[in-house]
């Protein structure tokens, strides 16, 4: 009986080389076409992995390069836009100074209007006064030289006045 396990175990043996042979020689080129597919398959998503990489590493390097030169971007951003400010500020400051010109012309011009206009009408009460004050003086009965000479003293007066104001 000794004998007996030894040679189940040889014919277990044959039996599983001559089972792995024939699922080799049936389902090997099936098996080699689907080990081979697959290595491919991974050999290509590894060359796509490395692309990717290399294509993320090369837009990391391009972001920390803008990165890196935002500030400077931001400050000649930042001088552009000053100077733009400032020239319309100097703009709109001698816009304002021309108006502000403009206007004291014109209130002056006004005001020379206004002196005009109440000199005439000072010297219209100050003649028809001078008028009153002859006629009061002169009455009924005097001469029509003392009215003239009243007249002129009164006309003297009156441009007295004047260049006092």
């Amino acid at each position: 009986m000794a004998s007996h396990p030894i040679r189940i175990f040889f014919l277990g043996i044959i039996n599983f080389g001559i089972l792995a042979y024939a699922l080799r020689r049936l389902i090997g080129p099936a098996a080699n076409q689907f080990f081979f597919a697959r290595r491919s398959r991974i050999r290509r998503q590894m060359l796509n992995s490395v692309m990717n990489l290399r294509k993320a590493r090369a837009r990391a390097s391009q972001c920390r390069a803008d990165y890196d030169s935002l500030p400077k971007e931001m400050a000649a951003r930042r001088a552009a836009i000053l100077a733009q400010c400032r020239e319309e500020c100097e703009a709109i400051d001698a816009e304002a100074a021309r108006r502000a010109e403009y206007m004291i012309e014109s209130a002056g011009r006004q005001a020379e209007e206004e002196k005009a206009k109440a000199a005439r009408r000072m010297r219209a009460k100050l003649i028809s006064r001078a008028f009153e004050i002859a006629r009061q003086k002169l009455g009924k009965e005097a001469g029509r030289d003392s009215m003239h000479r009243y007249l002129d003293e009164g006309l003297k007066a009156m441009s007295d006045f004047r260049m006092e104001t």
